[in-house]
């Protein structure tokens, strides 16, 4: 965030908006400071001297202003990473118990191969004042008007497939790791003789991210069952498995994440195909899938927006992150990309009713038939008015709870079964694509629902539960939704840009924007 009155801001959402972004990613906590008037951590001296008319503070206005827009704002947290030596808030020297370590007992990271992350400042992950920390800051965090919280950074930092750059020994860490596993003697020379011990102590630091992303499900989840808990990640998850610590697979599998950003900043469109199906893998039916990309923050031609974005769409994710608005703000020639391109119609974001989903579904597959399928022959009006009718059906059930969800999808299915009926030749497989896609955005959706309002634990159970298995409380969408009581057994969507800071810094291995695929299905 850079913008210090409320016009900035207004001038900056009015160009997302013009972009047709359904979601902000908002930098909210960095460097150890935050965007708003907090108990625990300082205000970003960025905005201490701004006014922003009439609101309390910049996280304030920018929410509201967003909402008036009908953007969604995430808020961007990054959990351990608490600045640069050269850039960061008073918690570096107010708390110098937390600072993490590396294996030569510095404390800003230094000294590993082409200066990566050099001067980074880290709190250590294992020690529970600064985990306690962390969680009170997104406790505040989520009672402001977000429909999400983005964890970045969730990891230690980067060089660990050598034990040379690994961190993490504090004191704190080193003797709970002697106490769990046995060990006694110097851990560091250890590490470095014996790859056993090394292993050892990495399975550890893999524990303390994953037992943090746990809790933040077990003690955030419940204050905000509606909230879209999503990470920022290493592409490639077996080696951030390796390489971070960041086991976020596990994460994905246990049903603790809504949506992964997959980092994917990549050179080359086939690198990123790539990233795409093996990160869709690990997402399947359990977790949203928004691929990150930065063509122009790294240097690439303004139209590999458009081709990435179209790589994105063609594979299946339900949508794609744009790194960052600082390369695209007051950028006409990139604006253009994506108001002349691949954005120029509205998008739905996945996070929006299944009734706002399923009306632009219905737009989109009416557009193609009036000016597609009808005008080559493959289909004909008489065929459209059916089709429309059998989906305004569909449209007209509620589509709420995990039953009512599981019951359209099953509606789909059999429609597919009966696409002879409404087109001919490759507009029937057209709409079967489309059909499908919708599934499985539906699919993720009854995942979700199941988890978050406690009627199923993939940790416990691998295989998703029959919806219809469970009672569910009567909803109104008028209404405040009331407090879920436990479960009983009975018989593209969007588009999102990250709003970072403009420093250098902030880019290392970071976030970036949403979007979910194209403006219709």
């Amino acid at each position: 965030p850079a913008e210090t009155s409320l016009a900035a801001i207004e001038h900056t959402l009015d160009q997302l908006k013009s972009m047709n972004f359904t979601d902000v990613y908002l930098e909210t906590f960095w460097n150890g400071y935050v965007v708003y008037k907090s108990d625990f951590a300082p205000y970003h001296v960025r905005f201490i001297n701004s006014t922003f008319g009439e609101y309390e503070d910049y996280f304030t206005a920018f929410i509201a202003e967003a909402k008036k827009r009908d953007i969604d704002v995430h808020a961007w947290v990054e959990n351990f990473f608490v600045g640069v030596s050269w850039q960061h808030s008073s918690l570096w020297n107010d708390y110098p118990e937390w600072r993490i370590e590396d294996i030569n007992g510095n404390q800003p990271i230094t000294g590993k191969p082409h200066g990566d992350e050099e001067g980074f400042l880290f709190f250590d992950p294992a020690n529970p004042g600064a985990r306690e920390f962390v969680m009170n800051v997104y406790k505040e965090i989520i009672e402001f008007d977000i429909i999400g919280l983005q964890l970045d950074y969730i990891r230690y930092p980067s060089g660990n497939e050598n034990v040379e750059y690994s961190t993490g020994y504090t004191e704190y860490a080193i003797n709970e790791f002697k106490e769990l596993y046995g060990f006694e003697g110097d851990l560091r020379a250890a590490v470095r003789s014996n790859p056993a011990v090394y292993s050892q102590w990495n399975d550890y630091r893999r524990n303390v991210i994953n037992t943090f992303v746990e809790e933040i499900h077990e003690t955030i989840r419940p204050m905000r069952r509606d909230l879209d808990l999503s990470i920022a990640v290493g592409p490639n998850a077996s080696y951030a498995r390796v390489n971070l610590m960041q086991d976020w697979r596990v994460w994905v599998e246990n049903g603790w994440i809504d949506a992964v950003k997959p980092m994917a900043y990549v050179n080359d469109v086939n690198t990123l195909v790539d990233i795409i199906v093996r990160s869709k893998e690990i997402t399947g039916t359990i977790a949203y899938n928004y691929t990150g990309i930065a063509p122009t923050y790294f240097g690439l031609p303004r139209l590999f927006n458009a081709i990435y974005i179209d790589a994105i769409n063609n594979n299946g994710t339900q949508g794609s992150a744009i790194f960052a608005t600082h390369n695209l703000i007051n950028n006409q020639p990139v604006i253009d990309v994506f108001q002349k391109g691949s954005y120029k119609n509205q998008a739905v974001a996945t996070t929006k009713s299944m009734d706002d989903i399923f009306e632009v579904f219905i737009e989109d597959i009416m557009h193609k038939f009036e000016n597609i399928y009808i005008k080559r022959g493959a289909a004909t009006q008489a065929q459209k008015d059916l089709l429309e009718t059998k989906l305004q059906s569909f449209k007209d059930q509620r589509m709420v709870n995990a039953k009512e969800l599981q019951a359209l999808h099953e509606a789909l299915d059999r429609l597919t079964l009966e696409l002879v009926l409404y087109a001919d030749g490759a507009a029937r497989l057209r709409l079967n694509e489309d059909i499908q896609y919708l599934m499985e955005i539906i699919d993720i959706r009854i995942s979700r629902e199941l988890i978050n309002h406690g009627y199923w634990d993939p940790a416990q159970l691998n295989t998703r539960p029959d919806a219809n298995d469970f009672e569910y409380p009567i909803e109104d969408d008028d209404v405040e939704t009331p407090e879920v009581p436990e479960p009983s057994q009975s018989s593209p969507v969007a588009l999102i840009v990250a709003i970072s800071v403009t420093s250098v810094l902030v880019i290392g291995l970071t976030t970036y924007v949403i979007i979910i695929k194209r403006k219709k299905f």
